[in-house]
């Protein structure tokens, strides 16, 4: 008799809720209270029981995020976007939320000069959005600030190769200027003669390529940018 009634129990909560699983019912039952240990705990059960439950697999994705645990977050979101795209717009919405968050504390960081914390919040950003051009192109200027040149010219380059469309003069100039104090004259070089293709009159692009053309040696040349 017990066995029959939970087993009309069960077929009641299913018609309530659909097909979703009571694990996943009693996950929003403790969401409901904040209690994300237990709501936890529910959906990887349920997980276990059925891993491809694409709803627990979202659920438990926006508890990481709420716990900042931002690759476990991402693994679960992939999941359940494998699974069914009906999350998409809340997933993108969710990432936007915590990345913005954290680069808005990052410019407030950098402002306060609170080099340590805002390259911090930016890697972390940069976790959840790893092509967001804005994040590298701050990180990078970051490093500079700190004055880790390998870290600087590995964010810039990124910056760099996510601008098809050349909108960040500014961290071009920036990159350029690393290449030529760190002796890559060649790189710096290539870097000036980029710049100048799309903004002939670019006058530290064209100082730089002065700079990199005598230092290789390329006298003539050299004499050609010193004279523009």
């Amino acid at each position: 008799y017990k066995r029959q009634a939970l087993t009309i129990l069960s077929l009641g909560l299913m018609v309530l809720t659909g097909c979703q699983s009571m694990y996943v019912t009693s996950a929003k039952v403790y969401l409901q209270q904040n209690d994300l240990d237990n709501a936890t705990e529910q959906l990887q059960l349920g997980l276990k029981d059925n891993p491809k439950d694409a709803e627990a697999h979202f659920l438990l994705g926006k508890i990481y995020a709420q716990r900042k645990m931002y690759p476990e977050m991402l693994t679960e979101f992939d999941t359940a976007l494998s699974l069914n795209k009906k999350y998409e717009g809340e997933i993108e919405s969710t990432k936007e939320k915590h990345f913005r968050n954290l680069y808005n504390n990052a410019v407030e960081q950098f402002n306060g000069d609170k080099l340590d914390k805002a390259a911090e919040s930016l890697r972390t950003a940069l976790v959840i959005e790893p092509n967001d051009l804005e994040g590298w192109a701050l990180l990078g200027k970051t490093y500079i600030r700190q004055k880790k040149s390998d870290d600087a010219l590995a964010a810039l380059e990124k910056t760099v190769s996510l601008d098809p469309e050349f909108k960040m003069i500014d961290e071009r100039i920036l990159l350029m200027e690393l290449y030529y104090n760190n002796e890559r004259y060649e790189e710096a070089l290539n870097s000036a003669q980029e710049i100048m293709r799309h903004d002939p009159n670019n006058e530290e692009a064209i100082k730089v390529a002065a700079f990199c053309c005598n230092a290789l040696g390329q006298t003539e040349k050299a004499l050609e940018y010193y004279e523009n």
